[in-house]
């Protein structure tokens, strides 16, 4: 009867006692367990810890271990000089407040800075001990033996650790309230007390020697400033020790909301106490229920904090709660490290495994509520609570789009063999009317100017449905965009729509119809289009990023580290400023002003957070391609679609772990080797490689670490660009030249260009060759051998002048002789010149004129005959004498000629501006006749006042034997004689359509290799003299000659490289 009576008490109290908590909202947690697997060196853990910083230190035995959030490092026997990894504890100094590891074998590790080294001021605990508890011995008069960390059962004395330099000391049942080297006060605290080391308190077997009736130094805890004892087995209330009460000692019993626990209620489990010394955090479990205990207005208060916990089966031996990012640490000896983060998202699901829980499109509904096309509605605020149907054959209709228009109907496609638009009223629960529509549409849009529907298609149509009164309201086609599938629709000022395709973006003209394409956007698959200001639009693409347009101008906006966002498919702004941007990898949160700030040129302090799965989705790839592609419910909260359910939650609590704990240095390594430095970083000149390994306390996603650095140098007169910090979080410098330089690392702490930010001084030694004693010594050696130098040339120029000297004596005797042998040649020579000119006048007089007069005469007799005598049978003997006269005699003037300008040409060749264009006139009509004879034409293709710097005479033969061969072997052919220039240099050429020269000798003529060596002996076959006269003279006047025969005709051009 009693059970039953109980029984009904419990359930009716029940109710009222969890009232308080059902008032705060549960919060979700994501788990992860480290152990030996990933990251610890093993899986006991027997103590957590934190520092000032904010690391988490774990006393594990394979090492002391700090845990940053994102690695691990272990300090262990080949780190520190120890003789046992094993670190049973941490503790405290309370007259200096310092924290230590104590290793097994009582030696410290002092923990300081986010690092860990060797204690050197005390070699042991007991020494460390000491320091406390000598100042007190003065006032007890007692001689204290210093225990171990793990004491003997012999020792009658255990210093519990307080908050701050508050400490306490338990001997011969009494209790000393000290504070640093004093005894405040003093409590005596009856009952034998033990002072072994408590088993595990998972072990129920091992434990009932501790719990009960026997006492436990180890039960004493400092909660908020305030010495309790828990005496096990009696788990519902602490002992409270206060030696300014009247009572001393008094049960306080656990209230809060550990009283809405049925174990608690009616008694069926023990409360298990755990609690953490050394950050003043004690714990509460009880029925897989983790509780924080705090002690206030002479209340324990507890607060759950989390359920699922199994204290016995998870072997939990140590915790803490970082209140401010609501990050709980659970340390085991069996299973490693547990670290729950908080979810501050919730996903909307409708029921387990189903394709609705594929999510598009979808519109606010009510305050807390949405609307899918599917006809489903939900409370977003009761996830468990299921959706409602509010629609038939739902499965017709398209998931990607949905529109709720000015009136409040709602706009939906049906999608089949035939497809139609349809109205319903502004509940969803009453088809108004349906509209067929040619082709499959996709998107939905009312402008901000008319009352029509704007409806983007599949294969690119925009169509417009009216819905003004008075008009009609037929479907109509505005514009098409072939082959491109519209994706979105904004209309963003009162004459123009925006229409985002999968190949560009492009703008529909109101006034004129008229489409036109946004030039910067050409080939870019458009997502979303973002108005979030008047002059301000967002574009989401994807695969190419997201962009800002402002004023008309089109900026690209930065992406994350790992460019998750270049496949951006949302933006929502909620009411703080906000950006969320949805991807295929998860969720971002940007501060609207802070891209805006990029854009001007503020880019160092830009900031994304980084949300996934471990913070609520059961995703992280977010549903794009609808319109609307995320909603703003009118309580705040955001909701984005997803492939597995809707991701909702309210922006105002979302509470990133913060990213404002300061940063260490913790490593640098000089080419290899590892550096001991301060706030100064002396290095040699000629140092190769300088890495820097950045460390900080950061339990959230790795992703939104984002530091920056710049070296410049310490007089601040060079600017330095800000540059990213590696994703390991290093810092790497190359060769720098000798100075004094300021590193100045920057993390970002917070959106609005916050951050954290260290500078250290590197000064590279200035090279030995730069250094003053260097220079002065460089400088007097320079001085000395220049001084050496001048005395050993004045030295060596003297001898020289002295051998010149000599030698010119000896040349200028030889000179002499050479003179006067160079004038017995000259007469010679002029001798020579004499005879040879008497021989040109012998040739002029005595075989010149004979052969004109024969010539001459021959001519007569052979006209005369002709004439008189047509018939005569020797005519053609006449013809005969006449013609080889005439050509000997020709040779012989032409040699003559030949022969005078070679010797001439044994002084310097006269050179002057010669007119190309009046010799090739004047030698036309020397040779017109002649040529006529053969009806052969010669025809003039120049240009005029085109000189070149030569010798006319030579020139005039060299034109004249190259005319004359062309003319004598042309019949019924022309002659074209030219002149041009081409790239600087004058052309002469003879072109002629006769069968033309022999190859051979146009090969000969052209050949400038041998042209140094004069007139050779082997030469083709039929080779006139004319022919040498014109190679001869080319030579001499550097002219480049080059001949081309063929069936065609013979064409020679003349090369000349002087021109004027």
């Amino acid at each position: 009867m009693k059970q039953v009576i109980f029984t009904i008490i419990i359930l009716v109290l029940f109710p009222l006692l969890s009232s308080g908590f059902q008032g705060r909202e549960m919060r979700e947690y994501f788990a992860t367990n480290f152990t030996a697997d990933n990251g610890l060196p093993q899986n006991s853990i027997r103590k957590i810890a934190v520092d000032y910083l904010g690391f988490v230190w774990l006393a594990t035995e394979g090492g002391l271990v700090r845990y940053d959030g994102s690695n691990f490092k272990v300090y262990n026997r080949a780190a520190l000089d120890l003789d046992s990894d094993r670190i049973p504890t941490f503790k405290r100094n309370p007259a200096k407040d310092d924290f230590y590891a104590i290793a097994e074998g009582g030696k410290l590790i002092k923990i300081d800075g986010g690092n860990a080294s060797e204690e050197t001021s005390y070699s042991t605990v007991r020494s460390l001990d000491r320091t406390t508890l000598l100042p007190i011995q003065k006032q007890t008069g007692d001689q204290f033996v210093i225990p171990d960390m793990i004491p003997a059962k012999k020792v009658n004395y255990q210093i519990i650790q307080g908050k701050g330099t508050n400490y306490y000391m338990y001997r011969n049942e009494k209790i000393l309230f000290c504070r640093a080297d004093s005894v405040r006060q003093t409590l005596r605290f009856p009952g034998k007390m033990s002072f072994d080391v408590p088993p595990l308190r998972w072990n129920e077997e091992r434990s009932s020697a501790f719990f009960g009736k026997a006492l436990n130094v180890y039960n004493f805890m400092d909660i908020d400033g305030s010495l309790f004892y828990h005496i096990g087995g009696h788990g519902s209330y602490l002992l409270y020790l206060n030696p300014s009460s009247e009572q001393g000692i008094s049960k306080i019993r656990l209230t809060g909301e550990i009283e809405s626990n049925p174990a608690f209620i009616n008694r069926s489990a023990n409360v298990s106490i755990i609690h953490n010394q050394f950050n003043n955090q004690t714990f509460a479990f009880l029925n897989d229920h983790l509780y924080q205990i705090s002690f206030r207005n002479n209340l324990l208060d507890t607060r759950l904090l989390m359920k699922g916990i199994d204290l016995n089966e998870d072997h939990v031996s140590a915790v803490y709660y970082q209140e401010k990012d609501e990050i709980i640490f659970l340390g085991s000896i069996t299973k490693g490290l547990f670290v729950y983060t908080p979810k501050y998202f919730k996903t909307f699901l409708i029921g387990d495994d189903t394709e609705d829980n594929v999510f598009y499109a979808h519109l606010p509904y009510s305050l807390n509520s949405i609307i899918t096309p599917q006809g489903y509605t939900a409370d977003l605020t009761k996830p468990g609570a299921g959706a409602e149907k509010i629609a038939k054959d739902e499965s017709l209709r398209s998931k990607f789009l949905i529109l709720r228009d000015r009136k409040q109907f709602l706009w939906l496609a049906k999608i089949g063999p035939r497809n139609f638009v349809e109205k319903f009223s502004p509940d969803g629960k009453r088809l108004i009317k349906s509209w067929f529509i040619s082709d499959e549409p996709v998107k939905f849009y009312q402008g901000n100017t008319r009352e029509g529907i704007w409806i983007g298609s599949r294969s690119g149509t925009l169509f417009y449905l009216e819905q003004s009164p008075g008009k009609s309201d037929s479907i109509v086609v505005k514009a098409k965009i072939p082959d491109k599938e519209i994706t979105w629709l904004l209309q963003n000022d009162p004459e123009h729509v925006l229409i985002g395709t999968v190949s560009g973006l492009y703008r529909y003209s109101l006034k004129s119809d008229k489409i036109s394409q946004v030039r910067e956007f050409r080939r870019l698959n458009i997502r979303t289009i973002y108005a979030s200001d008047t002059n301000r639009l967002w574009v989401t693409t994807y695969g190419s990023g997201f962009y800002l347009i402002e004023k008309g101008k089109i900026h690209k906006m930065p992406s994350d580290q790992n460019r998750f966002l270049d496949y951006a498919h949302c933006i929502l702004e909620d009411s703080l400023g906000n950006f969320w941007f949805t991807t295929n990898q998860g969720l971002f949160q940007a501060r609207k002003q802070d891209l805006i700030d990029y854009r001007r040129g503020e880019a160092g302090n830009f900031l994304y957070l980084y949300y996934d799965k471990r913070n609520g989705f059961q995703t992280n790839e977010f549903n794009g391609a609808c319109q609307p592609c995320g909603v703003k419910l009118a309580n705040g909260r955001l909701s984005f679609p997803s492939l597995r359910g809707l991701v909702n939650f309210s922006p105002a609590k979302v509470h990133s772990p913060t990213l404002d704990a300061p940063f260490i240095i913790q490593n640098v390594n000089l080419d290899g080797n590892k550096l001991t430095f301060g706030d100064t970083l002396n290095l040699p000149f000629d140092f190769k490689h300088l890495t820097f390994s950045i460390a900080t306390p950061y339990f959230g996603h790795k992703n939104n670490l984002r530091f920056l650095y710049q070296v410049k140098k310490s007089d601040g007169q060079q600017k330095a660009e800000w540059q990213n910090v590696s994703a390991d979080r290093e810092i790497s410098l190359y060769n720098m030249p000798s100075g004094s330089y300021v590193l100045t690392i920057r993390k970002i702490s917070n959106f609005g260009k916050k951050y954290v930010e260290k500078n250290l001084i590197i000064n590279v030694a200035v090279a030995w060759y730069l250094r003053p004693w260097f220079i002065i010594l460089a400088t007097l050696g320079f001085v000395c051998t220049i001084l050496f130098f001048v005395r050993w040339r004045t030295y060596y120029l003297i001898k020289q002048n002295q051998l010149l000297s000599q030698k010119v004596t000896r040349r200028t005797k030889e000179l002499t002789n050479a003179l006067e042998d160079l004038k017995v040649s000259d007469d010679k020579l002029q001798d020579q010149l004499k005879r040879q000119t008497q021989i040109i006048g012998v040739i002029s007089h005595d075989l010149r004129t004979p052969l004109k007069h024969i010539t001459l005469n021959s001519k007569k007799l052979h006209d005369h005959l002709e004439a008189n005598y047509p018939s005569f049978p020797q005519l053609f003997l006449s013809k005969s004498i006449y013609e080889s006269s005439d050509k000997i005699f020709a040779l012989s003037d032409e040699l003559l000629n030949f022969i005078k300008m070679t010797m001439k040409s044994r002084g310097e060749i006269k050179y002057e501006p010669v007119d190309i264009a009046s010799i090739l006139k004047e030698k036309r009509d020397l040779f017109a006749d002649i040529a006529a004879a053969g009806e052969t034409r010669i025809v003039l293709d120049i240009e005029e006042n085109l000189p070149v710097f030569t010798n006319r005479n030579m020139l005039e033969i060299i034109i004249h034997n190259l005319l004359d061969n062309a003319v004598k072997s042309s019949w019924h052919d022309s002659i074209v004689l030219g002149c041009h220039q081409d790239n600087g240099t004058t052309v002469i050429s003879i072109n002629d359509t006769a069968l033309g020269m022999p190859a051979d000798i146009a090969g000969w003529l052209s050949d400038a290799e041998n042209r140094d060596e004069g007139i050779v002996d082997d030469l083709p076959k039929n080779m006139g003299l004319g022919l040498i006269i014109v190679k001869e003279m080319t030579y001499m006047l550097k002219i480049r000659i080059k001949a081309e025969s063929g069936p065609t005709g013979t064409q020679i051009q003349l090369l000349v490289d002087k021109p004027i």
